[in-house]
C-alpha cells in the first residue's frame, strides 16, 4: 500500500468520524485488495501513550455500517484483522 493510498484511508476515515458519515470510508476500504486492507487495518496501531482515536473512529465505521444491514461478511474480514 502505497503512502498515498495509506493518506486517503487515513482522511476518509477522520472525515467520517467528524462527520458522522463513514460511507465514503467504507467505499474507499472496499476498493482495496485484500493484502492492501490488511496492511492499512495494522497500520491503525497508535504509538505508546498515544490516544486511540482512529481505533474507535474505525469501530464506529464497522458498526454503523452493520447498523445499515449492508456488506456483513466485508465488515466481518474487516473485524477479524482488526481484532488480531
Amino acid at each position: 500500500m502505497s503512502g498515498a493510498e495509506q493518506d486517503v484511508f487515513a482522511v476518509t476515515l477522520r472525515r467520517g468520524a467528524d462527520s458522522g458519515d463513514f460511507t465514503p470510508f467504507v467505499e474507499h476500504l472496499s476498493t482495496l485488495s485484500p493484502s492492501a486492507a490488511d496492511l492499512a487495518i495494522r497500520a491503525l496501531a497508535p504509538a505508546p501513550g498515544a490516544r486511540p482515536e482512529e481505533l474507535v473512529a474505525f469501530v464506529r465505521a464497522l458498526t454503523a455500517r452493520l447498523g445499515q444491514r449492508r456488506d456483513y461478511e466485508l465488515v466481518q474480514a474487516w473485524m477479524g484483522v482488526f481484532l488480531k
